[in-house]
C-alpha cells in the first residue's frame, strides 16, 4: 500500500506541476531572435529539473514514513540534513538522481561539509542497478578521492539503502513496485512533453465544452450585471431584445465553436479551461495562469477581428495593413476605442437598426469593465486566492465572448478565418 500511495502521488504531482509550468512559459515568453535553442527546448530541460526535484522529495517522504513504519532510527540536522542509522551508524543521508548532476564545485561543496560536520554521508543515488550504473559510481567515487582523500562519503543505489534500512523483502517489494513505474509515467504524460495535455483529452476537454458553451447561461449573467451596475456612472444596459439578437446570432451560426478552433485566442481560452477543470478544486495552487489564458484570449480576439475586419482603416492613427503589423497599437484599450469609434460602426450588425449605437457603447462598457475590474488587477494574488473571484473571471469572459462575435458583423468567410 505505501508503494502504492507513493507512485499514486508522485505520478499526480509530476503531471500538475509540469501543466502548471507550461500554462506559466506560455504566457509570458518572448521570442528569441538569435539562438540555436527555442523555447520549447528550454522549457523542456526546465520540466526535466523540475522532475527530479518532484521525484526527490516523494522519496526522501516515502523513506521517512518506511522509518516511521519500520521504528528504524532518524533525525533531522541543523541544516535540515536526515541522519538516517545505516549499518550501525547515524549518517548524512543525501538522495541524488544521478553522478552526472555533480560538477566540481558541487562535489567540493559536499567534500567541505562531510570535513565540518566529522559526520559520515552516503549519496543514495537513484539508479537502476548494472554495470554502467555501478561504473558512474566507480567513477563518481574516484573524483571525491581527488578532493579528499580521507572523505568518509559512502554512494550506494536506492535499492541497496532499502535493503540495508529495511530488510531484503523490503527491497524486493520496492523493486516490484517500481517494475511498471516508466509505462505508468509515460502513460500519464507521455505524450509531447511540451503540449498542456495529450491529443485525446484536448478531444474530450473540447467535446465537453462544446455542449457547455453552447448550454452556457448567458442570460443570467447579463441580469446578474444589470443588478450590479444599475446606476453606476456611465452605466449602459443592453435591451433584451437586442441582447436576444446577440444571442440568436451566436447560437445559430454556432459562434461558440470560434472558442474551440485553432487560433491563439483558442489555445489561450482551452489552456485555461484544462488548468480550470483539472486542478482549479486544489486550494494551495497559484490560479494566476488559470487566470491569465481567459484575459489574454479576449485580446487576441479582438485583435483578429481587426486584422480580419478592419484592413485599410486606422487604429490610434495607424493604417491597419501587412506592412504596419508592427506598428500597430495592440493594447486593450486601444482595441476598445477602435470599435467604439463610429466610424467603424458599420463592423456590426444592422439588425440593431437605430440601437446600435448603445450596442456598441454597451459592447466597449462591458469590455471597459472587464479590463479595470480583471486585466488590470489579476496579478492581486489575493483575489485569485478566493474562489468566486476566479469563477467570476471565467463566467464574465465567456459572457464577453458571446457579447463580441454575436453583435460584430461576421460572415462565414470571417468567421472559417477566426477557425484557424
Amino acid at each position: 500500500m505505501i508503494y502504492s500511495d507513493f507512485k499514486k502521488k508522485l505520478l499526480s504531482d509530476l503531471e500538475r506541476d509540469r501543466d502548471l509550468l507550461i500554462a506559466q512559459e506560455s504566457f509570458k515568453q518572448p521570442e528569441t531572435l538569435f539562438e540555436v535553442t527555442d523555447n520549447d527546448d528550454k522549457l523542456y530541460m526546465r520540466i526535466l529539473q523540475m522532475f527530479n526535484t518532484i521525484i526527490l522529495k516523494n522519496v526522501e517522504l516515502l523513506v521517512l514514513k518506511l522509518c516511521k513504519e519500520k521504528n528504524v532510527e532518524n533525525s533531522f540536522g541543523l541544516r535540515q540534513d536526515i541522519y538516517m542509522k545505516i549499518d550501525g551508524e547515524m549518517k548524512i543521508t543525501e538522495f541524488k538522481t544521478s553522478p552526472v548532476s555533480f560538477n566540481s564545485e558541487r562535489m567540493r561543496y559536499y567534500v567541505n561539509r562531510q570535513k565540518e560536520t566529522c559526520a559520515k554521508m552516503v549519496f543514495v543515488f537513484l539508479l537502476r542497478d548494472s554495470v554502467v550504473a555501478r561504473d558512474s559510481i566507480r567513477k563518481f567515487e574516484n573524483r571525491i578521492k581527488s578532493f579528499e582523500k580521507n572523505a568518509e562519503i559512502e554512494i550506494i543505489l536506492f535499492e541497496e539503502f532499502i535493503e540495508k534500512l529495511f530488510g531484503y523483502d523490503e527491497k524486493m517489494k520496492f523493486l516490484q513496485s517500481m517494475k511498471d513505474f516508466k509505462a505508468e509515467v509515460h502513460q500519464v504524460i507521455g505524450y509531447r512533453i511540451t503540449e498542456l495535455c495529450s491529443s485525446a483529452n484536448r478531444v474530450k476537454l473540447k467535446k465537453s465544452l462544446l455542449t457547455e458553451l453552447k448550454e452556457f447561461d448567458y442570460k443570467t449573467v447579463k441580469e446578474e450585471k444589470n443588478t450590479v451596475l444599475k446606476g453606476a456612472k456611465n452605466y449602459v444596459e443592453l435591451s433584451d431584445t437586442d441582447f436576444l439578437h446577440i444571442y440568436e446570432r451566436f447560437q445559430t451560426n454556432e459562434l461558440y465553436k470560434l472558442l474551440l478552433g485553432d487560433m491563439d485566442f483558442a489555445k489561450s481560452f482551452l489552456t485555461s479551461e484544462w488548468l480550470y477543470k483539472k486542478y482549479f478544486t486544489l486550494s494551495e495552487l497559484d490560479n494566476t495562469f488559470i487566470v491569465a489564458g481567459y484575459l489574454k484570449s479576449v485580446e487576441q480576439m479582438l485583435w483578429d477581428i481587426v486584422l480580419i475586419l478592419g484592413k485599410g482603416r486606422t487604429i490610434q492613427n495607424t493604417l491597419i495593413s501587412d506592412e504596419n503589423l508592427n506598428l500597430l497599437n495592440k493594447t486593450l484599450g486601444s482595441l476598445e476605442h477602435f470599435f467604439e469609434d463610429r466610424a467603424n460602426l458599420d463592423l456590426f450588425r444592422d439588425v440593431f437598426g437605430n440601437n446600435k449605437g448603445f450596442v456598441v457603447k454597451y459592447l466597449k462598457s462591458q469590455i471597459d469593465l472587464w479590463r479595470i475590474n480583471y486585466r488590470n488587477g489579476y496579478f492581486h494574488k489575493r483575489k485569485l486566492n478566493e474562489r468566486s473571484t476566479v469563477e467570476n473571471i471565467r463566467k464574465e469572459t465567456v459572457y464577453l465572448y458571446m457579447i463580441i462575435l454575436g453583435s460584430i458583423d461576421l460572415t462565414s468567410e470571417n468567421i472559417r478565418s477566426l477557425m484557424g
